[in-house]
């Protein structure tokens, strides 16, 4: 058993070491402290050995981790964006008020940025800030502190409970559906990391909610005296309305197996694109089963992870649960309405 001060000292390496790897990606100043953990391994053996990350690397091994920065680009950069506020904001981009909240949390605990610039609402930095934290719980336990301890303990319950652990849930499914080799693992093992460390702070009071803000989108958006496809589509892809995360590379998997051409560009562009082929070509109800069945995998994991969860994230779990659920309601409708939505589209062209 490790005592309080070894367990803080702990946990803020592995918070950092986690922070590291969102921010970027897996190279040869990470991989052996990565390779360490059991659990990720085996995900990692492929990597250049001790003997190959010497100061100049090999070629093989450069091309490697070459290779590894440009999957991370695909993935954190185009696929999957890491940020709060595109997660927790229904303007579902990065920046506004999610990040503001972010630095104030940072500012008021003094703690120093240095990331080149990044966002502080992506999640690398807030993983390095609860780093920052748990060194300081470290310190207070070091002090003979009880005071410090409990200020570094309460700062961490209030930003996890109302920051992190209100959105981690759909990240943490987001990774597992891309069923990247790594990159699935990585979030696992950052979703049991830190619910332990939400578990221990339990006896901690906290003033706060990780909940994310109500809403009932899905029904106001059917309740509106016209819904475009556009409409449809920026519903579908802001995490805090629809309660799923839909990336560039799934929208693709929706337009290859139902045939209906999705286009290139961001992914409400995309989307849309998809809606509109789909009626163009009869085939709106296809898509709208496949997506249907997406929100069922949805709704299963974030059952499977209510199951393992501590009581203020069950919360938060079950609130985007019904998200997802109202969502799958949506998209019934929408089949629904295929005629519809069919003399809209063609309104759009004519327009």
């Amino acid at each position: 058993m490790l005592s309080p001060h070894d367990q803080a000292q702990a946990r803020s390496y592995s918070y950092h070491l986690l922070g590291t790897v969102f921010l970027q990606g897996v190279h040869d100043g990470n991989i052996t402290q990565l390779r360490a953990l059991p659990v990720l391994a085996e995900q990692l053996k492929a990597f250049p050995s001790e003997e190959d990350l010497s100061d100049e690397l090999t070629p093989e091994a450069q091309e490697m981790f070459d290779h590894a920065a440009a999957d991370h680009q695909h993935w954190f950069g185009f696929n999957v964006f890491p940020f709060q506020s595109m997660f927790m904001s229904e303007e579902c981009r990065v920046g506004g008020d999610q990040t503001r909240v972010i630095l104030d949390h940072y500012q008021n605990a003094s703690f120093p940025i240095a990331t080149k610039g990044e966002s502080p609402d992506h999640i690398g930095v807030m993983l390095y800030f609860l780093a920052f934290l748990c060194q300081r719980e470290a310190q207070g336990w070091d002090q003979d502190n009880p005071a410090a301890v409990k200020a570094a303990q309460t700062t961490m319950v209030e930003f996890l409970d109302a920051n992190l652990l209100a959105w981690l849930p759909s990240f943490v499914i987001t990774m597992r559906l891309t069923e990247h080799p790594f990159y699935s693992v990585l979030a696992e093992v950052l979703w049991s990391l830190t619910l332990e460390h939400r578990a221990e702070l339990e006896s901690v009071d906290s003033q706060v909610s990780s909940v994310p803000a109500g809403t009932n989108a899905a029904t106001s958006l059917l309740e509106q005296e016209k819904t475009s496809l556009r409409d449809i589509a920026t519903f579908c892809l802001t995490p805090l309305l629809s309660g799923w995360y839909i990336s560039r590379d799934t929208i693709r998997k929706f337009s290859r197996e139902k045939e209906a051409p999705a286009g290139f560009g961001a992914r409400q562009l995309m989307l849309h694109n998809l809606f509109r082929s789909a009626v163009e070509y009869d085939g709106l109800p296809a898509v709208l089963d496949a997506m249907q069945d997406y929100a069922d995998v949805w709704t299963a994991a974030y059952e499977a992870l209510e199951d393992g969860g501590v009581n203020s994230v069950k919360e938060s779990i079950a609130s985007w649960m019904a998200r997802v659920k109202a969502t799958r309601g949506l998209l019934g409708t929408m089949k629904e309405m295929a005629f519809v939505l069919q003399e809209e589209a063609e309104v759009e062209d004519a327009e």
